[in-house]
């Protein structure tokens, strides 16, 4: 599993995403890695 950061992704509308933003976000969907990888082991 990895997770992946689109550098790309929101610079259509002109708002600037942060480094801290993206941090979070990374944070975020790690913190739900435990439950993804026990859920897929079992079947």
């Amino acid at each position: 599993l990895a997770i992946i950061a689109n550098w790309a992704a929101g610079c259509g509308d002109g708002e600037e995403i942060t480094m801290a933003e993206v941090l979070a976000n990374v944070q975020a969907a790690g913190n739900g890695l435990p439950e993804l990888v026990g859920e897929l082991a079992r079947g």
